[in-house]
């Protein structure tokens, strides 16, 4: 087995055990909308994923809200969805 057969097959072994770790720490970077209990994004976190919908955030304090990906968030004024809709569309 010459030098560089060895060199390619211990490369192919180990970017096949790199390549699901990568995969693992992207998903959690995924689509997302993010809301915090302070300004600039500090304070206690709570995320949401596409899909997810909270009808009542009653007695949550929320100073700052982040969207990652390509998610979308639709804030009502009121519960259940009513009242004045504020939307965002991440960048």
């Amino acid at each position: 087995m010459s030098e560089y057969s060895f060199f390619f097959i211990l490369s192919a072994s180990l970017i096949s055990l790199i390549l699901p770790v990568f995969a693992a720490a992207d998903s959690d970077r995924g689509d997302r909308v993010c809301i915090y209990k302070h300004e600039n994004f500090r304070g206690h976190e709570q995320c949401y994923r596409p899909g997810e919908e909270v009808s009542n955030l009653k007695h949550v304090e929320i100073s700052s809200i982040r969207v990652f990906g390509h998610a979308r968030v639709a804030i009502y004024e009121d519960r259940g969805f009513g009242g004045t809709r504020w939307n965002s569309l991440a960048t």
